[in-house]
């Protein structure tokens, strides 16, 4: 396991563990179903994302394979249109990875939002699956505040 070294070490901004053979994809819980979406996976979701992030390594952009980083990208754009109310902030992402994108292929995004909660505003949690041509390639479980709380 790979943990982030940051200047806040009792909350590290993320932690990245590597495994030999993935566990099965969970299924999504019950929910309130979100609109399916749909995005090619080419210019600003394609091979360089990660590199227009900030990412020095162009292992993506050389193979042609999508940057894991739009995966959450994508869940954000699922909450920006369909969940969140005004002023939002993205506030956690648990993301799973089950197979590689090939630049240009068509992600379809499935959204549940599996539980609301009032903290620091409004918020919501989902689980999230990616697919393209009828395969999961990302899960996630994303969090945000939908509704920022008004002082």
């Amino acid at each position: 396991m790979i943990h982030a070294i940051t200047s806040e070490p009792e909350q590290p901004r993320a932690i990245f563990q590597a495994v030999v053979a993935a566990d099965a994809l969970t299924p999504m819980r019950d929910g309130e179903v979100m609109p399916e979406m749909q995005f090619e996976l080419r210019g600003e979701w394609g091979s360089d994302y990660g590199i227009r992030l900030g990412d020095d390594h162009t292992l993506c952009s050389t193979h042609d394979v999508v940057h894991p980083a739009v995966w959450p990208a994508l869940a954000n754009q699922v909450f920006q249109h369909h969940v969140a109310r005004g002023q939002w902030i993205h506030t956690r992402s648990i993301v799973r990875h089950h197979g590689l994108a090939a630049s240009g292929s068509i992600a379809t995004v499935n959204t549940v939002i599996v539980h609301r909660f009032e903290q620091g505003g409004e918020r919501a949690i989902a689980d999230v699956h990616i697919t393209i041509d009828g395969k999961v390639v990302a899960s996630l479980e994303h969090e945000a505040i939908i509704a920022v709380a008004t002082v």
